[in-house]
């Protein structure tokens, strides 16, 4: 048996224009009517998403790659051209006078970067290599780039025959000042840290509440953050939010609500030089959960069926002992619940429930218990254990926001702490 997690994706490109700002940080508001406005500038289909997008420093344009290769729109007209000779090239950024498109080619094993002109089409190959596996992006005077793999260290790579450095580990988004000095970067999806690209020691710079999460960010000059904050209690939504700092690691207030609380997904953030226009992707996915069979001898699956049918997002996070069920968390009764889907009655009940989120269920290493955490509105979140046949959850003890459950069956169950950046080993039975 095997099982996969298929997601409807529809990604559009929008520019946020800021006008008349206000500087007022000491309340909480909604979108100011004199700005920011939204223009949407791409549209692609679901068998054409957008890998990546980069609006350009002067604010004129924006690069977005699909499959097919690198597109230029200009925002103002609407006129879009696509570059020749770029199918499978990702988009990663610009050069400071905005006359070329910073993009990523991959062969086989290895990718390169290139610097295609808007002009004449000519294109020019630069130094340096990095495995496939890592994320790339332009740094913003265009002399070298920043790649890293998911959780693992954030290196800047001048492409210059100068050997790469080191600037963090653990990162999971981030963003580089418009003069590329420092360096924000998110830490749990709860946490903004800050480090100079020169080196040293990261601090402290804002943490988001319980209650939400912190998808993307971007930095505009005069020490402000553009942070996409995800609602987490009621219906999950999304909106742009701005955030001041003092320039030296800390904060200038809350961060003030720029646009109205919305169901898609914002992503790739970026901002021209001056701050006047973001750009960013709106991803409205719909997530459910499909079941096949698995033939060993062919190593081919069978043809899925659908087995959650419903507008809410389902994730798959384990198997019952006995492959007979799936475990998977649903948001259909408004929050979090985990919910167990038997295969072969094709029925889905309801397995934890409760007031807040209960997520990531995770099955124990000897079959037992199934492990899960507790979100409850009013409380700090609880790591629970649960028999894999059902009943009242028990307190194993409390955990940080972004701690995760991982066992190897028949083995161990450890604890992976994002935040502190340990790994703890789990007692199944004592905690």
């Amino acid at each position: 048996m095997d099982h996969s997690d298929n997601t409807i994706q529809k990604l559009d490109s929008l520019v946020v224009n800021f006008w008349n700002r206000k500087t007022n940080n000491d309340r909480p508001v909604v979108a100011d009517r004199a700005s920011p406005t939204l223009t949407r500038l791409t549209a692609n289909p679901v068998d054409l998403p957008i890998t990546n997008s980069v609006i350009s420093p002067d604010g004129r344009y924006l690069a977005a790659s699909d499959r097919e290769g690198v597109q230029v729109r200009v925002i103002d007209t609407g006129e879009t051209h696509r570059l020749p000779n770029t199918a499978g090239m990702t988009v990663i950024g610009w050069s400071a006078d905005s006359t070329r498109v910073r993009a990523t080619g991959c062969e086989s094993e290895l990718c390169t970067a290139w610097s295609l002109s808007l002009v004449g089409n000519s294109r020019t190959r630069t130094p340096g290599t990095w495995p496939i596996s890592d994320h790339v992006f332009g740094l913003p005077n265009g002399v070298g780039v920043l790649r890293f793999t998911e959780m693992g260290p954030l290196i800047v790579d001048p492409m210059d025959g100068s050997p790469p450095r080191v600037i963090e580990r653990g990162v999971q988004n981030f963003a580089v000042t418009p003069d590329g000095t420092r360096l924000f970067f998110l830490r749990g999806q709860v946490e903004i840290r800050t480090v100079s690209l020169s080196g040293g020691v990261s601090t402290a710079v804002w943490r988001s509440k319980p209650d939400s999460s912190i998808v993307d960010l971007v930095a505009l000059p005069d020490n402000r953050l553009i942070l996409a904050l995800k609602r987490t209690t009621r219906e999950t939504a999304t909106a742009l939010c701005e955030l001041r700092t003092d320039g030296m690691g800390g904060v200038a207030g809350e961060p003030r609500r720029l646009t109205d609380w919305r169901t898609d997904t914002i992503a790739n953030l970026t901002a021209s030089s001056d701050g006047r226009r973001v750009a960013f992707a709106l991803v409205n996915s719909q997530p459910d959960l499909y079941v096949a069979n698995f033939n060993y001898a062919s190593h081919r699956l069978s043809q899925p069926w659908r087995a959650t049918s419903n507008t809410s997002v389902d994730v798959v996070t384990s198997w019952t002992p006995d492959s007979s069920a799936v475990l998977f968390a649903s948001n259909q009764s408004g929050t979090y619940d985990i919910w167990k889907y038997d295969i072969n009655t094709k029925v889905p009940e309801l397995f934890v429930g409760g007031p807040g989120d209960q997520w990531w269920a995770k099955l124990s290493s000897e079959g037992q218990y199934v492990f899960y955490d507790d979100r409850s509105p009013a409380a700090a979140v609880r790591l629970m254990r649960v028999p894999v046949s059902g009943g009242v959850g028990q307190i194993v003890g409390p955990v940080g926001p972004s701690t995760f459950v991982h066992c190897a069956f028949g083995k161990r169950c450890v604890l992976l702490d994002v935040d502190r950046e340990e790994i703890l080993e789990l007692d199944v039975i004592h905690g």
